[in-house]
């Protein structure tokens, strides 16, 4: 059987981010064909790279990971070298001292590649930013797929990214949006390079709760006073502020002390920033995925508040169960919302309150429109879909068929 390395810089079920929840998807996708090993840290926390799970290979789900220790935490100075580095500008010595600052620098997993790189049909790097995909490509490059899962933020304007995407021998993107700002951004880099959207394989697990169940004892639990009789928005996901929580939060609050009827808001995910206290505000924290599919499909609407999406898994799995989405004017979201017609966007404090008053107040609305977003998704974003895509890439690089380019 042949072999696929995967090179994402955390993994684990418990390892909450878009990017490695991708990569998951991927060695998921692949392992009936293909041996799989997973090559990664010992890190679980994206913050400081501290070394969590025990080094050495593992058997997860019929995927072999290896796990390599980080040499070092996360500089203190990087969050001053990224405040200079992008106002005042770089040389490429500077952004090689910033890209060991961020990390996580794990010399195991590069001589892993190094060593054994050529080995594999294919390599696949998450994702353009870490340490782990910059030096990991100068070392095994002959079948390399990049998955870059980028956005518009300073870092990609850095030119020590230029080489990276040079060296890709095929590209998958998450979305359209994402795929033409690296066309503009390293159109000469990337020239004759085969690419593809491939998306995400978007499915509602058997045996979840759906609209209409009671939810699970575990959430009931977790947050007494939340009211099953009044309608609920909901948010799942990391609770951050650059994921654009806090400003979600404030608005949330504006409205129930305004009278603008905002109704509850429940929000399920990993806190990384402080929540506060109020009657209609419930943060219980990271919970199952049986609690994460009954708020999903039993809210009214689900709030998607993050600018920074080259996917944004949780509005599509808020569309796969029907539930319409107000989405933050984001490039990306804006594309799923114009493609789908399955919710609506807001840029400003304003805009989010009449947005959200539309949807509350029309039952016959939310139910049209989640019904396009469940179309949007079985169309866009099957496994069957996803899995074709990813295995045109690797049959390209491992050179036993042709390039499809597909947009």
């Amino acid at each position: 059987m042949s072999a696929i390395a995967i090179v994402v810089q955390r993994f684990g079920a418990d390892v909450f981010g878009g990017a490695e929840a991708h990569a998951r998807q991927t060695a998921d996708s692949l392992r009936s064909s293909y041996a799989v090993d997973v090559l990664t840290t010992c890190a679980r926390d994206y913050t400081r790279w501290e070394n969590h799970y025990a080094p050495g290979v593992t058997d997860e789900d019929g995927v072999r990971v290896h796990r390599f220790p980080v040499t070092g935490l996360r500089a203190p100075s990087f969050d001053l070298l990224s405040f200079a580095f992008y106002n005042v500008g770089a040389d490429e010595n500077d952004e090689r001292i910033w890209l060991e600052a961020q990390g996580p620098v794990a010399p195991g997993l590069l001589d892993h590649l190094g060593t054994h790189g050529d080995q594999y049909e294919a390599v696949i790097y998450y994702t353009y930013l870490y340490h782990p995909t910059v030096e990991g490509i100068r070392r095994a490059d002959k079948a390399a797929i990049l998955v870059p899962t980028c956005h518009d933020e300073p870092p990609l304007r850095f030119d020590m990214y230029r080489g990276l995407f040079r060296r890709a021998k095929a590209l998958l993107f998450l979305t359209p949006e994402e795929q033409q700002l690296v066309e503009t951004r390293f159109a000469a880099e990337i020239s004759g390079t085969p690419r593809w959207v491939l998306g995400a394989p978007v499915a509602v697990p058997a045996g979840v709760p759906r609209r209409g169940d009671a939810p699970p004892a575990e959430l009931a639990t977790a947050v007494p006073g939340f009211q099953l009789d009044r309608p609920f928005t909901t948010y799942v996901g990391r609770l951050d502020e650059g994921k654009g929580c806090g400003e979600l939060i404030g608005f949330h609050l504006a409205g129930a002390e305004d009278g603008n009827g905002t109704g509850q808001l429940l929000l399920i995910g990993r806190h990384h920033m402080a929540v506060p206290e109020h009657p209609t505000l419930f943060a219980p924290g990271p919970m199952s995925e049986a609690c994460k599919w009954w708020a999903l499909s039993n809210a009214a609407v689900t709030i998607v508040p993050s600018r920074m999406e080259s996917l944004c898994l949780l509005a599509l799995e808020s569309w796969a169960v029907g539930t319409p989405a107000l989405c933050v004017a984001g490039e990306v979201l804006k594309g799923h919302v114009l493609r789908s017609g399955a919710g609506l966007c807001y840029d400003s404090e304003a805009e989010f309150h009449l947005a959200l008053a539309l949807l509350l107040g029309d039952a016959e609305l939310r139910a049209t429109i989640g019904a396009r977003g469940r179309a949007y998704v079985n169309e866009n974003y099957s496994p069957e879909r996803f899995d074709g895509v990813l295995r045109a890439a690797i049959g390209t690089v491992a050179g036993t068929t042709g390039g499809d380019n597909s947009r």
